[in-house]
């Protein structure tokens, strides 16, 4: 949207100031490239992420998930001991 701006407020600056098509039209390709450039930059600023999501702590969830995990861990180990007394048996 900031470059249809751009656009049209450069062929109209263009045009006032040169008074003939060749202005206009230098006008609004200058108008649109700079309503471009002012575009993008506060399209760039919705994409970032906040600075304070890196550094908040984990859910609590997280947690719970790590710890059920450590258990079916060791719960592995015990098992694969077993096997392996068994295949030496």
């Amino acid at each position: 949207m900031a470059t249809v701006i751009g656009l049209i407020a450069g062929m109209l600056a263009g045009g006032l100031l040169a008074g003939n098509g060749a202005g206009a039209l230098l006008g609004a390709v200058v108008g649109a490239f700079v309503g471009y450039i002012i575009g993008s930059r506060d399209e760039r600023k919705q994409n970032l992420r906040p600075e304070a999501a890196g550094r908040a702590a984990p859910p609590p969830v997280a947690v719970e998930i790590e710890r059920s995990l450590a258990e079916r861990v060791s719960i592995l180990e015990q098992r694969i001991a077993s096997l392996e007394r068994a295949l030496t048996a």
